[in-house]
């Protein structure tokens, strides 16, 4: 057969609409099962060794857990406050369904054989996975009209790592369960934004029905998921704003009042059913509408008003132009906000500027606790790439140009064509090409930098393009494009903004790398092109086609491998530990921590916290005083007034602290007179002996640990015979020297690097086997000095923590690490240490291991102390139970009342 008759077969097969909805069905249910089995791979690992019971993978999914767990205990009856939750400051319920969800599931569950709530609620992410890939084929068969490319979009979605660990079992947070509602939302709106497309008469009744349906969409969402409802504010009010624009030509266009309406009555419906489903009326309007990210949807119901308002009686302005009716309306609408503004507590021009500033730098996390967590971080392109992959990231530019391409096809002229598409890709390769690494000259520093200029530059001309194409009557596209741009459009700019919004931008990313692979088939397939033209794009359909297979093949190997050995994050350490908690102490016992095991603690140890990954605990600032007056505190009489006045009976202390101590001391720092905030802030280096160093000799050995960090403080040292400045940040401690002759320990010496000279310093404190060494002199440090384990065996001298001048006095240090040798502490009673594993099994055989030992990481126990017994002399400091006031350790100069 001859390469056309080859062709034209092949055609005719793909085009018969049985089989290809045969093939689509086939293909999406083997894509489904086979994703659905690698993320319930890891089923046997999330099982609470001490109970039997299924347990949640991350960290807040357990919270989720306990909140359904009390409404099958309560019959639904949950009370007004979560006293479990910061006891005693009125910590309200999420709002959020998805613990309902869960208990609905448990309970239909029942039907098909007896599973736990905990079973059920470790499934449901996967459940909820299958239910959102199934809405993002239809969402993706609706806006590209292509079986193939939903198929192709819901593969590389349901196998993108991005995508993978959120809705995992076990996973049981809102993610999953928010893309839902976030799909669904979406579905909708491409459904009524084709419906206004197509109606050329004005149906106000179902027009109003749309927007309603709309309304209930979006607070489900926000239901579902509050974090993922905020891009319905930005996507709806741009996609609607451009249609609106784009279609409104003069007052007989039905969309003037079929679309204002659907319109008013979305946001109107939203603020009623958001009250009315528990949500505060102002907290939603602050998140959701007045926020610098949704006053867009404020602002386009006041200039659709305004300009439809111009269009019906502009005529009465002597001066009007109807060809400038979009100036007028956008000229009144800037004055309108400049007067109406202020009324809300906001500036026009303190607005704009943060709304420029966040389109460049956009991040979710500039608070203290935000800036520290790693998933807040903001993002690179390199970060874009390794997330989503090097294929599907490029087949997803492609597709974003590929949309403009379309955004532009239908203007006359090919200058305005051409330059419309040329202000497209300058706006897509500015925003995301504008930020690629921190080492590149384009770091997306700021909005005066070369970066600024980059980004701001390419959606200038992008803006530059489309008013020019618009005001020569040019500019006419379909809705669904017009919904792939203002999705593409917030997908780019929220790219800019954490790590942890990968998982929502994953679903556009592999929609529009789908999206371009039938973009090309559908080019070819016409076979309108010239002979070159035709080879090109054939070229690039292979290419893509490739790109994609790899994707897949590449994607699946890598999310089967990581999926099977992905365990609970309360590991089996943090299981016995919360076992003993259970079994011995009190059920009202309070606990402190840093917040990062608040909901381990309320739902596997079954007792009160004061703070957790919810942040309750911002109600009386609990990050920054625990940071402050308990782990990195000097003193001990404002740990021992804390625990008084907040009633805590026990204080937990993780080994995970250690490498943590960075975060907290930083959330902890206090404000001097030049507003510095770093004065608690430092690390905890631990240092290797290097055995190419050591040396042993006939009357003894010297090791040599080697490691460590930059200065946090600096360095001022007298002995007398010379003086030694090490400035912080500049200078660092690279080494410590051990000497131990006739089985003697020998005074060590820290080694310091500063300007390329080498400084010696004695140290003053050993700590070692578990007994403290002061040399009466030298620098005021303390060296920690543990064993390592290796393929060799255990060596006692194997590490050497460095606790620097102010690290060493914390109450992490003196009473974690230090064993309280310092006597500082004497009334809080060690009741339990949960050993590390490795540890565990060490001294199960005998070995002689303390608490401590470095193997593949610093590894240590878990300590409970019982803090109930407070000397009387401690006094109960009420200010610590108030608020955030603006600024850091301002009740240092307190009196917290003395240990004895």
């Amino acid at each position: 057969m001859k390469f056309n008759e080859v062709r034209k077969f092949i055609l005719d097969v793909i085009s018969n609409r049985k089989y290809q909805w045969v093939a689509t069905v086939l293909v999406l249910f083997l894509v489904l099962m086979v994703s659905s089995s690698i993320r319930l791979s890891n089923w046997d690992l999330l099982t609470d060794h001490t109970s039997g019971e299924k347990i949640p993978l991350a960290l807040d999914p357990y919270y989720f857990l306990r909140i359904a767990e009390t409404i099958v205990a309560t019959d639904g009856d949950l009370g007004e406050f979560d006293d479990m939750r910061v006891a005693g400051f009125d910590v309200v319920w999420s709002p959020e369904i998805m613990p309902q969800v869960v208990v609905w599931m448990w309970k239909a569950s029942g039907v098909f054989g007896d599973y736990s709530l905990q079973a059920v609620n470790v499934f449901s992410p996967v459940l909820f996975f299958v239910i959102g890939l199934l809405l993002f084929f239809i969402l993706t068969y609706i806006l590209t009209k292509s079986k193939l490319a939903g198929v192709l979009a819901c593969t590389f979605l349901a196998f993108t790592p991005a995508y993978l660990y959120r809705t995992m079992a076990g996973f049981s947070d809102h993610e999953a369960i928010g893309m839902v509602g976030f799909f669904l939302a979406m579905l909708g709106f491409v459904l009524i934004m084709k419906y206004l497309d197509l109606i050329k008469e004005r149906r106000l009744i179902v027009s109003g029905i749309m927007g309603l349906i709309m309304g209930a969409l979006t607070i489900f969402t926000i239901l579902c998921w509050g974090g993922v409802g905020i891009f319905l504010f930005m996507i709806v009010p741009i996609a609607f704003v451009l249609f609106w624009i784009m279609k409104l030509k003069n007052e007989k266009d039905s969309i003037r009042d079929n679309g204002f309406l659907f319109y008013l009555i979305w946001i109107g419906s939203s603020i009623v059913l958001a009250v009315l489903s528990g949500m505060s009326f102002s907290g939603f309007l602050d998140r959701y509408l007045f926020s610098s990210t949704g006053i867009i949807a404020f602002a386009v119901l006041g200039f659709v008003i305004i300009d439809r308002l111009v269009l019906s009686f502009g005529k009465l302005i002597k001066s009007y132009d109807e060809n400038d009716r979009i100036k007028y309306s956008i000229s009144a609408s800037a004055v309108l906000g400049m007067v109406a503004l202020p009324f809300l507590g906001k500036n026009f021009f303190s607005l704009l500027w943060e709304i420029v500033n966040k389109l460049l730098n956009p991040s979710w996390g500039v608070g203290r606790v935000s800036t520290t967590v790693a998933e807040n971080a903001q993002p690179y392109l390199v970060n874009w790439i390794s997330n989503v992959g090097v294929q599907i990231f490029w087949l997803f530019v492609a597709g974003a140009v590929l949309v403009g391409f379309e955004f532009s096809k239908n203007i006359r002229s090919r200058k305005n064509r051409y330059l419309l598409m040329f202000g497209f890709v300058a706006m897509i390769f500015g925003i995301l090409f504008s930020r690629i690494s921190a080492s590149s000259i384009l770091n997306g520093s700021g909005v005066f930098s070369l970066s600024g200029l980059v980004y701001l530059g390419g959606v200038g001309i992008f803006v530059y393009a489309f008013l020019k194409n618009y005001f020569e009557g040019e500019i006419n596209a379909g809705s669904s494009v017009v919904i792939l741009f203002s999705w593409m459009f917030v997908m780019l700019v929220v790219g800019r903004t954490t790590t942890r919004l990968f998982f929502v931008i994953a679903p556009f990313v592999c929609l529009l790398g789908a999206y371009f692979i039938v973009g090309m088939f559908k080019i070819w397939r016409k076979g309108k092109l010239e002979e070159v033209s035709k080879v090109l794009v054939f070229g690039m359909l292979i290419i893509s086609v490739v790109a994609g297979g790899v994707a897949i093949y590449s994607s699946y190997n890598s999310i089967a491998s990581q999926a099977q050995y992905t365990g609970p994050s309360a590991n089996a350490q943090w299981q016995s530990a919360m076992s003993w908690v259970r079994n011995n102490t009190d059920g009202d016992s309070v606990f402190s921590h840093w917040w990062d095991y608040g909901y381990w603690v309320q739902t596997l140890g079954q007792r009160v916290s004061i703070a957790d990954g919810g942040h309750a605990q911002g109600v009386y600032d609990g990050n920054h005083k625990i940071g402050r007056y308990v782990l990195t505190t000097p003193q001990p009489e404002s740990a021992l007034s804390f625990f008084k006045t907040m009633d805590v009976d026990y204080l937990l202390i993780d080994q995970t602290d250690l490498g943590k101590y960075p975060a907290y001391s930083k959330i902890g720092g206090g404000n001097d007179e030049a507003g510095d905030t770093s004065d608690r802030y430092a690390a905890i280096p631990v240092m290797l002996a290097d055995e190419r160093q050591t040396i042993e000799t006939s009357s003894g050995t010297t090791v040599v640990f080697s490691g460590g960090m930059y200065l946090f403080e600096d360095i001022n040292y007298n002995d007398g015979n010379r003086s030694v400045f090490l400035p912080a940040g500049k200078a660092a401690a690279v080494a410590i020297v051990v000497n131990i002759k006739d089985s003697r320990l020998e005074q060590p010496e820290a080694v310091y690097l500063y300007n390329n000279v080498q400084t010696r310093i004695p140290i003053r404190y050993v700590y070692i086997n578990k007994e403290l060494v002061d040399f009466k002199s030298g620098l005021d440090v303390v060296i920690d000095i543990i064993p390592s384990l290796d393929e060799k065996g255990i060596n006692q001298l194997g590490g050497a923590i460095y606790l620097s001048q102010k690290v060493s006095k914390s109450l992490f240090a003196r009473l974690f690490l230090l064993d309280d040798a310092f006597g500082e502490y004497g009334t809080l009673e060690l009741v339990h240490t949960e050993d590390d594993p490795v540890i565990a099994s060490l001294k199960a055989q005998g070995m002689p291991i303390k608490d401590f030992v470095y193997y593949q990481g610093f590894r240590g126990p878990i300590k409970i102390w019982d803090v109930s017994d407070i000397p009387e002399g401690i006094k109960v400091v009420e200010e610590f139970k108030e608020g955030p006031v603006g600024e850091y350790g301002t009740l240092d100069d307190l009196d917290f009342g003395t240990r004895e």
